[in-house]
């Protein structure tokens, strides 16, 4: 949630940038108005399908172990872009979700593993996991006069990390800012999981063209 009494309204989209609205314009639909407060709704979450910009440095792997069960160790890391920027001198906290199933995927697609005739690596059992995340790059905002010049502006975190293993690799990071002037930029992440390929059998599309009656060439 994000609160801020000294920007009048601000508006947050989808990956966390804020920018302040226009006296004229409407507050957001997401926003609950208590005086000049404004206490934003909307989820940030990330997705390297939706939002394949907002990630860099990615890097994944699949380890091995045991064939006959399909088990093996993936590892994945990556650098996103939040731009989450505080609004007041108390600490604004919130949860990004950065969901990294594309990368998941790719990591599945190099496991020396051949699948059963007729079907194909879908997903991982995920039975042990190992989350992290960090502020990658932090910062103070240009432009923004604080009443409170001249104290310390860089306070920021991650929290904590989580995932939950049914939604595959969706990792959860809970962010803190301090302080109006204050922004984190980019979360570092990493994401070990430990687990089974799950088989599914490959479905054939039927074509819809209409089946064109053969021709033979005739005899003279």
């Amino acid at each position: 949630m994000l609160q801020s009494p000294l920007l009048n309204e601000i508006e947050v989209d989808a990956v966390g940038s804020a920018r302040r609205l226009d006296s004229t314009e409407p507050p957001p639909k997401t926003c609950l108005n208590t005086g000049r407060t404004v206490v934003v709704t909307m989820p940030i979450i990330l997705s390297q399908t939706s939002n394949p910009d907002l990630f860099t440095a990615r890097h994944w792997m699949f380890v091995p172990i045991d064939r006959a069960a399909l088990r093996g160790w993936i590892n994945l890391s990556g650098v996103a872009l939040i731009n989450f920027p505080g609004q007041r001198f108390d600490f604004v906290r919130d949860t990004v979700t950065l969901d990294i199933n594309e990368d998941l995927r790719r990591a599945i697609g190099n496991a020396p593993y051949k699948p059963q005739p007729g079907f194909f690596f879908a997903t991982l059992a995920i039975e042990q996991w190992v989350p992290f995340a960090t502020v990658n790059a932090r910062g103070t905002v240009i432009g923004i006069n604080s009443v409170n010049e001249g104290t310390a502006s860089d306070g920021t975190a991650a929290d904590a990390f989580s995932l939950d293993p049914s939604q595959g690799a969706m990792l959860r990071v809970n962010v803190a800012v301090k302080n109006i002037q204050s922004e984190i930029f980019r979360l570092g992440y990493q994401l070990s999981l430990y687990g089974s390929l799950v088989e599914e059998p490959i479905l054939e599309a039927q074509s819809s063209k209409p089946r064109q009656p053969s021709r033979r060439k005739r005899r003279a």
